[in-house]
């Protein structure tokens, strides 16, 4: 996937919580999702 160009995405720190996320919808779209946003550059400095 291509990286974001400069200035795109969030201006200042974002925090995503996820609860409960065992199930199917999580494995199937919550997951995949932030993986694709990761890899994409979205999420740039992030920890688990």
């Amino acid at each position: 996937m291509a990286k974001i160009p400069p200035g795109v995405g969030p201006r200042l720190p974002q925090l995503v919580a996820l609860f409960g996320a065992t199930g199917d919808l999580a494995k199937r779209k919550l997951l995949p999702g932030l993986f694709h946003l990761c890899t994409a550059g979205f999420l740039p400095d992030y920890r688990t």
